[in-house]
Order: structure tokens, then sequence, then C-alpha cells
């Protein structure tokens, strides 16, 4: 289950950024659809292959991956309105701070 906790660092901006932009039905579908094909999957691969715990970890990380992906390409593809224009330099502008932040909390954790 290792492999879910990247997807949450990925999931959980975006999720909020949907939540902020009030786009609550875009995340139900995208939800909607990947419980279904949760099932369906889930079904074929533990239960008619017999394919066991195994089969169910890589259904469960591999349709997380699904649903950012999703979310993900809602949002790049322009439908999510004029909240997200694209990335500018002004974005980068403080991020050297950031990384220095950033290396002195990883020395201090190593």
């Amino acid at each position: 289950m290792l492999p879910q906790l990247f997807v949450y660092a990925v999931n959980f901006p975006i999720a909020k950024f949907l939540q902020v932009q009030s786009r609550l039905v875009v995340m139900a579908g995208v939800a909607a659809g990947a419980l279904l094909v949760h099932g369906v999957l889930s079904w074929a691969l533990v239960i008619k292959l017999g394919w066991g715990l195994s089969a169910a970890v890589v259904v469960l990380n591999g349709l997380w991956w699904v649903i950012v992906l999703a979310q993900l390409g809602y949002i790049l593809s322009g439908a999510c309105g004029r909240a997200w224009t694209g990335f500018t330099w002004g974005a980068f502008h403080h991020l050297w701070g950031f990384v220095r932040l950033s290396l002195a909390s990883a020395l201090i954790l190593w």
C-alpha cells in the first residue's frame, strides 16, 4: 500500500482545488465511475480469476491513479473555466526559499 501514499500526495491538492472551485459534481462523477470500475475489476481478478489479495491491491492502487488522472485531465482540459489558466513564471519567483526550507527539514529528519 506504499504506492498509495504517493497518489494521496497528488490527489489531495487536486481534490482541494476542485472543492474550492465548487466542482463537486465532477468529483462525484469521477468517484462513481471509479467505484463501478473497481467493483468490476475486483470481481474479475479476485473472484473469477482467483488472483487473491495481490490483485485487490493492484486494482485499488491503479484506480487511485485513474481518479487523479481523470481529475487532472478535467482541470487541464479547460472545462474548469478560467479557474486555472496555466503556469506563470510568477509562481516560481520565491521558489528558492521553499527549496532551502525543504532541504533544512530533510537534513533535520535525516
